[in-house]
């Protein structure tokens, strides 16, 4: 009876969202636990719908990256690295020779910088986060090391190092896209975060892109849209407590 309940519940929320399109203005910015984050409220705001973080590259920024995913329907929050950079921002330092032990305890750092602001703006609500090469990474360590409020994450043409992970910890699940021409992080570095997450007791999926380099098109956005509409829709994104929603996505 729940479960149609449920159900019920999310063709009522697609419906609205359908109907009203898009997301309030351009957003607002804040600064929270020290980071600076730009949200942008759908125009149908459900208080129990899950909170999407999207986490930009390296050398991007919280507006650009934000403005990408703006017309998803759920209430968006796009935080800003803290290193300035010439042009954007960069999440951490990663100059070359780096040992993968160095990498992930910048990846760690930033990772456990970022989840109390994130905390705070989910208030108990489950959260999904989408990153792309530097955010990526970020999205595969928030995954690892706080999957009791992590939903899903969608990391885009990254990967990890092992140490991301916490003991008797299962990671939350994760759904990688990276293309198979990317040459700054190549793909058999996905392939093997991947596995990791699997040999955790993660659940972990990684679609593979033909010919397509290290970026971050319309067409990589509007795959990573489909696949977090199926689990939504499809009822596999895990419970904030004893029930939670779910919100469908809208793409534009």
């Amino acid at each position: 009876m729940r479960r149609i309940r449920t159900t019920a519940r999310i063709v009522l929320i697609l419906v609205g969202v359908l109907l009203s399109g898009g997301c309030k203005g351009a957003g607002t910015t804040e600064v929270i636990h020290g980071v600076r984050m730009l949200r942008i409220l759908p125009r149908a705001v459900d208080p129990k719908a899950p909170l999407v973080v999207a986490l930009h590259g390296w050398s991007g920024d919280a507006e650009g990256y934000g403005r990408a995913w703006r017309g998803i329907g759920l209430e968006l929050a796009a935080p800003e690295g803290f290193i300035p950079l010439a042009r954007g921002f960069s999440w951490f330092d990663w100059p070359g020779g780096l040992s993968e032990e160095e990498l992930a305890e910048r990846v760690n750092d930033a990772a456990d910088r970022l989840w109390p602001a994130i905390a705070q703006i989910a208030s108990g609500r489950k959260v999904i986060v989408i990153g792309s090469s530097q955010g990526a990474m970020l999205a595969y360590a928030l995954a690892a090391r706080h999957p009791e409020g992590v939903a899903h994450a969608f990391p885009i043409s990254g990967s990890a190092p092992r140490q991301i992970f916490l003991p008797g910890r299962v990671p939350a699940p994760v759904h990688a896209v990276h293309g198979t021409e990317d040459r700054v992080i190549p793909i058999e570095l996905d392939r093997s975060t991947v596995r990791l997450f699997k040999e955790h007791g993660g659940v972990a999926e990684l679609d593979e892109l033909p010919g397509v380099g290290h970026a971050f098109t319309k067409d990589i956005r509007h795959h990573v849209l489909v696949r977090l509409q199926s689990i939504l829709v499809g009822g596999r994104l895990p419970d904030a407590g004893s029930t939670q929603p779910v919100t469908p996505l809208r793409d534009q």
